[in-house]
């Protein structure tokens, strides 16, 4: 592969805006960055793009997504994404045949979640009856090579909708799930949908909080527990509003609004909890809601800037957060010996988001995909 120089770009390095760089890349990766026109480069022997007036940025990273086909990938990919969290699947062997494919987003993938009943038709391995059990499966999923571990946590409120109690986990089986996925080096993920859940998966010391509650919002105490545990959320609003709208039209009087997840987010800000941006985007038939690979992140970051957030903030909650709270250090930051995941934009995302959609470029892991 040549090495490749886009020069003159306005750099959104996942953090801040740099000015105009020149960025040299070397294969999959980012070999150095230069203020503009200050180097004199061979450029017969360079690939060069002229990016004078337009927007460099990391790749964008969808924090909560469910992939099931290539299709997907590539979708996601028209706008942008580069990287996405498969949050659980149903087929483990297509999802590792997707995280091999080249020049089409990478994937950190879950396996199937850690359920404390059989859920969502995952497999029965899933279920966690005790603490050595909870153990035993964060063993299997990453033998089998989970990047982190995802969990489902309920609580034993009546589901607003089927008024279904479901069965709960305790405290002791969702640390032995977190403990040893840390003494992996992994990070956890759960599902959590009620303020009783959040404040379970808190004291349990989940890492990574995903979804927010419709019935009544976050209160005060989880929410100074997570800023003091240092606990990240992805709140996936734009699944929120979908399941809140889905509800209200088969039980109008269901205690459920898209307000109070919104207003969780403004507070989760206010209080400086981290936020990535996630969609739980997906097309399974037994999803409460199913939103389109690509296209969902783009509305979930205007919720998030709806929310409070600054147009850094929210670029930052796609591209740097996520991969500093993932725990992969070579991902969604621009910066010399990273993964070259670029977007380049014929706009600027820092004035206006609609300028994610004018799209110009991108790169997966160096490989050139003009648009």
């Amino acid at each position: 592969m040549r090495k490749s120089l886009i020069k003159n770009a306005g750099l959104f390095d996942g953090l801040n805006y740099q000015g105009n760089k020149d960025i040299l890349l070397d294969g999959p990766r980012i070999e150095d960055i230069f203020e503009s026109n200050t180097q004199i480069f061979d450029e017969k022997n360079l690939e060069v793009i002229d990016a004078t007036g337009k927007t460099l940025m990391p790749g964008l990273i969808d924090s909560h997504t469910h992939v099931d086909t290539e299709k997907h990938l590539a979708d996601a990919l028209k706008f942008g994404i580069t990287t996405m969290a498969e949050m659980a699947n149903h087929n483990i062997d297509t999802l590792f045949s997707l995280k091999k494919i080249t020049g089409l987003p990478e994937l950190w993938v879950s396996c199937y979640p850690a359920t404390a009943e059989q859920k969502m038709s995952f497999t029965k391995e899933s279920i966690i009856e005790n603490a050595p059990d909870a153990r035993r499966y964060v063993d299997h999923v990453i033998s089998m090579g989970a990047d982190f571990i995802k969990i489902i946590i309920e609580d034993s409120k009546p589901h607003p909708l089927t008024g279904l109690v479901p069965k709960v986990f305790t405290l002791e089986e969702l640390k032995a799930l977190t403990d040893t996925a840390h003494a992996h080096g992994k990070k956890t993920v759960a599902h959590v949908t009620t303020t009783a859940s959040y404040a379970l998966g808190v004291e349990a010391g989940i890492d990574i909080l995903t979804h927010v509650p419709l019935v009544e919002p976050l209160g005060k105490d989880t929410l100074d527990e997570m800023k003091k545990k240092g606990t990240v959320d992805i709140p996936t609003l734009i699944m929120m509003e979908g399941v809140a709208e889905k509800i209200k039209k088969q039980a109008p009087q269901a205690p459920v609004q898209f307000e109070h997840a919104h207003n969780s987010v403004k507070a989760m800000h206010l209080a400086g909890i981290p936020i990535l941006a996630g969609t739980d985007a997906n097309d399974q038939p037994a999803s409460p809601f199913q939103l389109q690979h690509g296209s969902s992140l783009l509305r979930e970051l205007h919720w998030l800037k709806e929310a409070g957030m600054s147009h850094e903030e929210v670029l930052s909650s796609a591209t740097a957060a996520p991969a500093k709270y993932f725990g992969i250090p070579d991902k969604g930051f621009i910066r010399a010996g990273n993964i070259a995941d670029l977007l380049l934009l014929n706009g600027n995302p820092l004035i206006n988001l609609n300028a994610l959609t004018q799209i110009d470029a991108i790169w997966v892991r160096g490989i050139h995909i003009n648009k």
